[in-house]
């Protein structure tokens, strides 16, 4: 049987080019690309539970070292990026009912952001 034959303008068959990427392209591309679809889904509920645990820990008047040490102890894997990332998310859950506490977090999440904004500014 006969395959039809796609081609380039030129007239080179499209499956020619294909045939010079080695097989273990096609699979570690694939399999990229369901790793980062894992990571993305497990960050999402791991970045849930961080949020959780800076909306339990926020308190007025919290410095951001001491939120970043504290969600440590329960997350030691967090880094600085994810726990900022999960204090701006905490904000977002708790943005239905307005309070001083949600001004506070937000504070806080904007000082986080910007610490981890300068901390890359001085490690390059």
């Amino acid at each position: 049987m006969l395959w039809p034959v796609a081609k380039f303008a030129t007239g080179i068959p499209i499956f020619s080019i294909f045939a010079l990427w080695p097989q273990s392209f096609y699979v570690s591309f694939h399999s990229g690309i369901l790793w980062s679809a894992r990571l993305r889904a497990k960050s999402m509920d791991e970045l849930r539970s961080i949020a959780e645990e800076v909306s339990r820990l926020a308190r007025p008047g919290i410095r951001p070292a001491q939120l970043c040490e504290a969600v440590r102890k329960r997350h030691p894997w967090a880094s600085e990026h994810d726990i900022a990332r999960a204090t701006f998310y905490a904000v977002i859950l708790a943005a239905e009912e307005p309070t001083e506490w949600l001004l506070e977090l937000h504070g806080l999440a904007v000082e986080l952001r910007n610490c981890n904004v300068q901390e890359a500014a001085n490690d390059r």
